[in-house]
């Protein structure tokens, strides 16, 4: 009996222990191991404890092997901890995991589309974790078998996103979608959930959306692509661990509290363009010591930065940048906001009770700084350019204009207008002086041209009404037209041998010059240079100068190989020999009632006598041209007297002219010019004013020089043009009326 309940004993322990098939399973328990193999139209590879199942197409189907020896496939062992099913297989297989009990994650693709029975042993689902993708197959089936889950990969707003760990990829699409995360309870937050710790937004991406990142407090790293335009409300609120942002410049708008709570964010770079920077975008970043606001942000709107407590610092580079209400209430008690005085973020400050601190602006290479009406300038190399459209930063009202060495130009119309400005400090290192650059400083009187200035530019101290004394460095070499002229108070000037070139006007209207002295060197010069300087007594020329000379000591400037007369002044002595009076050459000369020009002069250039004071000219029947203009502006000129051999008469002669006679020939040239301008016209040698010439304009003469009477006109009375009345004016008056001479 004993021997049969030992028989059935063993039977019964090997009933227990024979499979429900005659399948075997496998076990490749041994962590580290690889091994590898197929399953139907994929391939597996077994790294330690993670299954690796990729391939494209279906994998095979298994058999439950037994409760506690798993499923026939060839990797099932308790040992693996994770499964990944990549991207391309379509198909997993009936009990394909069955004996897998160690499984706690399980990454499935996208591409499934359908899973077999019993994939995993339901007795340890509750011990597993699905990574997913959102809307998928694998997202179904992991619900329908109430696997928890956790969203990997998915579509938000046009955009994908992908969580590789904790780092969250977002890219694909312009939009990001939005989500409600900062709403009431029950509204969604984004899939990717609150634990992401790195996020890369993709180039092409433009907006980011409500909410994306709200909250998402273990957040550290976030790389913005260039393409990027908006960020709206409430991405990023929360973000507490997040320590520096960079906003792209592409970016024109930050939403209403974006940024608000990222309380460990410590370094904001804002976009430098267009840019809108909505209520409370930055409030309560607590650990924010210090922002620049680029000079194109257009406006920070209400609360932008309420409750920095720590912010110490408000850079706002634009003038113009606009401010809502308590863009900084509540910031640090220490908050300086630095910006230029005069502009809005001035008046915010002012009004707000917020110390405002003007700093350092930018002019051309160089910064400049204001305190009060002072303007300094200062750093290595050149000063901006401006104009009458875009005026200097620092305006019209300094009083003083400092600059530093180091700094190599003061900029075109740099400080054109600035009436008030008195003291001007000019450093070594500058070369150039820019046009405009202190046209209309009427007020300024002290400050000298370093050495080593070689260029002066057109009007740059033209109207310095106050200038008395112009030392021109020996270093210049180019002085631009009408540099200087109306700087009335001028009256010593010393050209520097380097000066090559005057002739335009560059000391025109200087009314108080009294002395001109041309150097060796100067080779180029035209009377207008000296337009207008009607005290000017005192004119040489260096004796080695090689184009022009004051011979004789006439007290002018004479062209040598033309004989030309270039300028004169009040105390010039005229001689025969001169052939031309040149452009602007009598131009203010007005200490002489008359002149007359001697008899080898046949040319009267432009604006020969412009504003000259003399009231009576009398011409040389040698003058054949007398150019436009050439008497513009003789306000005072009473009498002149023109050749019949002047035929070449250019249009303006005696433009604002008003109390001119013009004596000469009956139907001569000049005749006809009076005529047609309605200029008063006389008979030259008309002595008894009958209109006519006959013999008792010779016996006129006769008795003014027998002391008997004087002569009616004593300027007609001048016929042979010599500048007063003898017995030769009555002998060339009774040659003319013999016919022995056409004309006098």
């Amino acid at each position: 009996m004993k021997k049969l309940l030992s028989i059935i004993l063993v039977c019964c322990m090997l009933i227990v222990s024979v499979p429900f098939t005659v399948s075997a399973a496998v076990d490749t328990s041994s962590v580290g191991d690889v091994t590898s193999g197929t399953t139907g139209d994929c391939t597996w590879t077994l790294d330690g404890a993670t299954l690796t199942i990729s391939g494209t197409g279906a994998m095979d189907d298994y058999e439950v092997t037994g409760i506690f020896s798993g499923s026939s496939a060839p990797w099932s062992s308790s040992s693996i901890k994770t499964v990944v099913i990549e991207e391309g297989v379509t198909y997993v297989g009936n009990s394909s995991f069955y004996g897998c009990t160690g499984i706690t994650k399980a990454y499935l693709s996208d591409s499934i589309e359908s899973f077999g029975t019993t994939v995993f042993a339901s007795l340890y689902t509750g011990n597993i974790k699905a990574y997913v993708g959102d809307d998928t197959p694998a997202l179904t089936y992991v619900k329908d078998k109430n696997i928890s889950y956790k969203l990997i990969r998915g579509t938000t707003g046009n955009c994908r996103w992908s969580l590789d760990g904790t780092v969250l990829t977002i890219g694909g699409g312009t939009d990001t979608g939005s989500y409600f995360g900062y709403s009431a309870a029950g509204h969604e937050f984004a899939p990717w959930g609150k634990d992401i710790t790195e996020l890369i937004v993709e180039e092409g991406v433009q907006y980011l959306s409500d909410n994306n990142f709200i909250e998402s407090k273990k957040l550290t790293s976030v790389t913005l692509p260039s393409t990027l335009r908006q960020i709206f409300q409430y991405t990023f609120n929360d973000c507490s661990a997040l320590t520096e942002i960079v906003i792209p410049d592409s970016v024109t708008v930050i939403g209403i509290g974006a940024f608000s709570g990222c309380t460990s964010l410590t370094s904001l770079q804002l976009p430098n363009s267009s840019c809108y920077i909505r209520d409370r975008a930055f409030s309560n970043c607590t650990s924010l010591a210090s922002v620049t606001v680029p000079s194109k942000t257009i406006k920070l709107y209400d609360d932008a930065f309420k409750g920095c407590s720590s912010l110490k610092d408000a850079y706002i580079m634009g003038s113009g940048t606009q401010f809502g209400t308590d863009v900084f209430l509540n910031c640090n008690s220490e908050l300086v906001i630095h910006g230029y005085k005069g502009s809005n973020s001035y008046t915010y400050a002012t009004s707000a009770g917020i110390t405002f601190k003007p700093f350092p602006g930018v002019t051309g290479e160089c910064v400049y700084e204001i305190d009060g009406t002072k303007v300094t300038i200062y750093g290595n190399g050149a000063m901006g350019n401006y104009t009458s459209s875009n005026k200097a930063p620092w305006g019209t009202d300094i009083t003083e204009a400092v600059i530093a060495e180091g700094v190599t130009n003061i900029g075109d119309n740099a400080f054109y207008n600035c009436k008030s400005l008195t003291t001007l400090t000019v450093p070594s290192t500058v070369k150039t002086v820019g046009k405009w650059a202190l046209n209309g400083c009427e007020s300024v009187n002290n400050f000298t041209l370093p050495n080593g200035v070689t260029s002066i530019g057109e009007f740059a101290f033209s109207n310095c009404a106050s200038w008395a004394q112009v030392a021109l460095p020996s270093s210049v070499e180019t002085v631009g037209a009408q540099a200087f002229t109306g700087c009335m108070k001028l009256t010593s000037l010393t050209i520097p041998a380097t000066l090559h070139s005057l002739k335009d006007d560059q000391f025109a209207n200087c009314y108080y010059l009294q002395s001109v002295h041309i150097p060796a060197t100067l080779t180029e010069f035209s009377g207008s240079v000296f337009r207008n300087c009607n005290r000017v007594g005192s004119i040489t020329v260096d004796p080695n100068n090689p184009v022009y000379d004051s011979r004789n000591n006439c007290n002018a400037v004479i062209e040598t190989s033309t004989n030309r007369l270039v300028k004169a002044c009040d105390n010039s002595v005229l001689f025969d020999g001169i052939t031309s009076v040149g452009d602007a050459a009598f131009s203010g000369c007005s200490g002489k009632y008359s002149i007359v020009l001697p008899g080898s002069v046949t040319k009267i250039e432009r604006w020969a006598f412009y504003g000259a004071g003399f009231k009576e000219i009398v011409l040389p029947t040698s003058v054949t041209t007398i150019k436009e203009q050439a008497f513009i502006r003789c306000s005072s000129l009473q009498k002149i007297s023109v050749p019949a051999t002047a035929e070449n008469l250019s249009t303006g002669l005696f433009d604002s002219a008003p109390n001119v006679t013009i004596y000469g020939f009956e139907n001569s040239k000049i005749a006809q010019f009076a005529s047609s301008k309605n200029i008063p016209f006389k008979l030259l040698g008309d002595s008894n004013t009958d209109n006519k010439l006959s013999i008792s304009d010779v016996t006129a003469i006769q008795r003014q020089l027998a002391e008997l009477e004087d002569t009616p006109d004593a300027f007609a009375a001048d016929a042979d043009r010599h500048g007063d009345v003898t017995i030769n004016d009555a002998t060339v008056i009774q040659q003319y009326l013999a016919e022995f001479t056409d004309s006098f």
